[in-house]
């Protein structure tokens, strides 16, 4: 995973304004952030319904549906 996806991916899932601005041109991410084709389609697979728990897990978050690690 590139360091611009991961900046793209942290700035969508922080930035509630940014990200409203993506949804409604969606060009602003490909000027925002050097992507390739691999990491535009891993980003637009996020906005699916399954996409934030996806998301929160490739940022190196928790989702509800990971397995719980006792430490």
């Amino acid at each position: 995973m590139s360091r611009q996806f991961q900046a793209a991916l942290t700035k969508l899932i922080d930035d509630g304004q940014y990200r409203g601005q993506v949804t409604k041109d969606p060009q602003r991410i490909v000027s925002d952030f050097e992507l390739s084709g691999a990491d535009l389609r891993m980003l637009m697979s996020i906005g699916r319904p399954e996409g934030p728990a996806r998301a929160r897990t490739l940022a190196g978050g928790c989702s509800c549906s990971c397995p719980r690690v006792k430490s």
